[in-house]
């Protein structure tokens, strides 16, 4: 294997291994099977009648935007962002999947994750 190869393969292994920790890091949320919750949000408070929980997590930034690799992760999920071009605030993001849609919002050190009817 020449060297050119041994750094393909380092950098594929590392891509795997970070996409790997992306899906694992994180299992489905209280109200909603198919949309991901990161696994060291701490539920708060859930309300399974309204399809709301409150979580929370460290990660939340205190401007209230929330981590890009969570982002990513809903989106490897298969989630869409529809989030309005007019929403500058980074804090309420919206997803859409099959015809459902997730709202996330985010505050100091807190998380809310809506189903909306």
């Amino acid at each position: 294997m020449t060297a050119q190869q041994k750094k393909v393969l380092k950098y594929l292994l590392y891509f795997g291994l970070l996409i790997g920790v992306l899906l694992v890091a994180h299992h489905p949320s209280k109200v909603h099977k198919g949309f991901p919750e990161p696994l060291f949000a701490f539920v708060k408070e859930a309300n399974q009648e309204e399809k709301s929980a409150t979580y929370q997590w460290s990660a939340v930034q205190t401007a209230g935007c929330m981590p890009e690799y969570y982002h990513l992760t809903i989106r490897l999920w298969g989630w869409t962002e529809v989030t309005d071009e007019d929403e500058s605030e980074c804090a309420l993001r919206i997803y859409k999947k099959n015809g459902e849609k997730v709202s996330v919002y985010a505050t100091d050190g807190e998380m809310n994750i809506l189903v909306d009817k």
